[in-house]
């Protein structure tokens, strides 16, 4: 078992889809990319042998939120390698919005955005610490009350 990243949040689509654009869009979604060598050619990132697609449709089919799987890895290059295998059919495709993650370690938190042309990038956040027993989250701004025994100096 590896390390686990907790996603929130989705991705919305610039332009609605049509239901054949879906269908096409479905074909990138849930698989090995090793599988599947055919959307190599969508990938311009630095990480050459990119594994599992983890993201699916969103309940009202209007984008991407994460699929819940474990170790999920290397989220922005694949958000790039469906933007570009999305711009074969819709030239000016892109998505929307911002997902948070927070992995197993305190301090890792980070946001999965997308820049204005349409490329997705890591930002890493920084936890604000309030007070000896609080943090704000950085994603949601949430206060975060923290038990002394769970902190570990």
């Amino acid at each position: 078992m590896g390390y686990n990243t907790e996603f929130i949040g989705q991705f919305s689509f610039s332009e609605a889809l049509t239901v054949q654009e879906i269908h096409y869009l479905e074909k990138i979604l849930d698989i090995d990319l090793r599988d599947f060598p055919e959307f190599n050619k969508f990938n311009n990132s630095t990480i050459k042998s990119l594994t599992h697609v983890d993201f699916e449709l969103s309940d009202d089919l209007d984008g991407l939120k994460w699929n819940d799987s474990e170790c999920s890895y290397n989220m922005p290059e694949k958000i790039n390698v469906i933007t570009n295998y999305m711009r074969e059919i819709i030239p000016d495709f892109k998505f929307l919005g911002e997902i948070c993650a927070y992995g197993e370690e305190r301090n890792d938190v980070w946001k999965l955005k997308i820049d204005k042309n349409g490329k997705a990038y890591r930002l890493d956040m920084k936890i604000e610490k309030t007070s000896s027993n609080t943090v704000i989250c950085p994603c949601c701004k949430e206060i975060i009350h923290i038990k002394k025994e769970n902190v570990h100096e």
